[in-house]
């Protein structure tokens, strides 16, 4: 929780503020500049994940049953087969997924005419047919013992119903979370290729390593039973990275340890729990999701507590510390899923507070928002979420609409001064094609956000290192808007299948763009824009035991002024090493 660090009054410290800065040459831009590269989390942090380029083709077709036979009719009357019988017209019933006008056409070149044994066998399979080749693969046509009636043929079709579902579970999800989701999608006549997606769809997920399944026929004719055996993935997780991804103000070297916990209550929830630490960096972040319907609705909820020192030499001497929590709650509801395709929509509301200090603490670092540097907001956001994929191609969009309202406890300021009511869109786009030549992949990248409003540090746009351009300082642009472009090709230069080891060289060039919006008079913060560019080339290594690593190198092709002491990302060099379990 954030400290109450106010005495009652500050205002006679601030000559002694601007004095500090004064003799590190600075004054007040320094100031803002200070702010900017405090460890704030933003939206647009939370970039889209990279799509796993090394399988773009779903999975296989999960076996299920053989095309449904076609039995012998039990209810013919044993009359012989050169007997024949005169029928003027076929009448169908029982008929309801498949439509009358579909099965009268199959049946009408049958009627006004004698039929023999064969003529009727011919006559059921066809019907059968029409509906296997819908996915109906248990339901089928019938003809009575009592054939016809004053020229009248009767058939009656039966369609297939699932009547019992059966779960066997190797670890700790619950067999009903498997029954009422399988049970959901077939509701009504039974089809197969729809169960099979079904089934698809739950060994996609990362919870669970296998599933099979079995359908069988019971005594009552249509009527089938599912056997289904499942087996759980390992219901923990466990990583640890270490990198020089964060602004060198804070330390720019770091690491994170990472841990999750999948299945907790057994109906597929999930937490997971993060540290991240650097010299000047404290941060810790838990999350918990779980899905309460068969329509896999989702609640989660999310933590995150962070502690900031100002450990560059410029800065070191003013003892800038900061502190930010924030609160979220999520609500995500799956629109549309296949094997190719997944379309889908978030809740979020966010409750989110942050300040920075002077002097160890001693007093708040005054901004324009607020005297004593603390910015709190409750913002509500619609997110939107698609995904595409082939065996050749990947396509992922996002869109994230946030509303800042005055509630909780919101910053509240009059003019153009930044405050917590405000409206801002993120839209996130990346499209990953697996080239025809050299087993070579290119992934490419668009972020974009937009606000007609001033935004408080919490809500701004960060361009500069690992994610947005390389070869700039992490955060060197914060500001109201922005956009970002990235375009990577990734070239195997080595790779073995067993023991797994790739090896990639990754040549980039990458572009961002940022502004501020206008925030009145005696604002330090310019409006004008500023554009950033570079390109440089990496390598990927992919070892065994889920080790691996990535070396970029960036070469601006816009210089900037770098503030604070000297650090790798000035050389362009940003690389991360890690490992995971199991």
């Amino acid at each position: 929780m954030m400290s109450n660090r106010r005495p009652p009054s500050r205002r006679h410290l601030w000559p002694w503020v601007l004095l500090a800065c004064g003799l590190n040459g600075l004054a007040l831009p320094a100031m803002a500049q200070v702010s900017r590269i405090l460890p704030d989390q933003r939206p647009s942090d939370e970039r889209l994940p990279p799509p796993p380029l090394n399988d773009l083709a779903p999975p296989a077709v999960v076996p299920i049953l053989p095309p449904f036979p076609i039995p012998e009719d039990a209810e013919a009357d044993g009359s012989s087969p050169d007997q024949q019988v005169e029928v003027h017209k076929i009448e169908i019933s029982g008929n309801t997924v498949v439509p009358s006008e579909v099965l009268q056409a199959i049946a009408q070149p049958y009627e006004g005419r004698r039929l023999s044994h064969t003529d009727l066998q011919k006559l059921r399979d066809r019907l059968t047919l029409a509906y296997i080749e819908r996915g109906y693969a248990t339901s089928g046509a019938t003809i009575p013992s009592q054939r016809t009636k004053n020229g009248v043929l009767q058939v009656r079709i039966i369609e297939g119903k699932l009547d019992d579902i059966r779960v066997e579970v190797d670890g700790r999800f619950r067999p009903g979370y498997f029954r009422w989701r399988i049970a959901h999608s077939q509701q009504g006549v039974l089809n197969v290729p729809r169960l099979q997606e079904q089934l698809q769809l739950f060994q996609q997920d990362p919870q669970i390593e296998t599933i099979q399944a079995r359908l069988e026929a019971t005594a009552t004719r249509g009527v089938s039973r599912l056997l289904l055996s499942v087996r759980e993935a390992p219901f923990y997780s466990l990583g640890a990275d270490f990198d020089n991804y964060r602004s060198p103000a804070i330390g720019s070297f770091g690491g994170t340890a990472n841990a999750g916990l999948k299945n907790l209550i057994g109906v597929g929830d999930a937490f997971w729990a993060r540290f991240t630490g650097s010299e000047g960096l404290r941060q810790v972040e838990a999350r918990f999701e779980v899905p309460f319907t068969v329509w896999d609705t989702r609640f989660g909820v999310r933590y995150q507590y962070s502690e900031g020192d100002v450990v560059d030499g410029l800065f070191e001497s003013l003892g800038i510390e900061s502190e930010a929590t924030s609160v979220g709650f999520t609500l995500s509801q799956p629109l549309y899923r296949s094997l190719r395709s997944n379309i889908g929509v978030r809740l979020h509301a966010d409750w989110r507070v942050a300040q920075s200090f002077l002097f160890d603490g001693a007093i708040g670092l005054p901004t324009r928002y607020d005297e004593d540097g603390k910015s709190q907001e409750f913002v509500l956001r619609l997110g939107f979420d698609a995904s595409y994929r082939t065996r050749s191609q990947s396509l992922q969009i996002r869109s994230l609409l946030s509303y800042g309202i005055d509630a909780l406890g919101a910053t509240i300021n009059s003019g153009s001064v930044p405050d917590g009511r405000f409206f801002s869109w993120l839209g996130q786009f990346q499209w990953a094609i697996r080239l025809p030549w050299l087993d070579a992949q290119i992934l490419n990248r668009f972020d974009v956000q937009l606000s007609p409003d001033p935004l408080l540090p919490l809500e701004q746009y960060a361009i500069g290192g690992r994610y947005t351009v390389r070869g700039y300082r992490e955060n060197t642009l914060v500001r109201d808007e922005g956009l970002n472009a990235s375009v990577e090709l990734r070239i195997p230069v080595f790779e073995q299948l067993e023991p797994p080891v790739l090896i990639e060289l990754a040549p980039f060039a990458e572009l961002g763009r940022s502004w501020n919006n206008n925030r009145g008079d005696g604002a330090l913060e310019t409006t004008d824009p500023e554009t950033i560019a570079s390109v440089g080339v990496g390598v990927r290594v992919h070892l065994p035991h889920q080790i691996y690593g990535e070396l970029y190198w960036g070469h601006r092709l816009k210089e900037i002024e770098d503030l604070g002491d000297s650090d790798l990302q000035d050389d362009g060099i940003a690389f991360r090493l890690g490992i995971a379990w199991p």
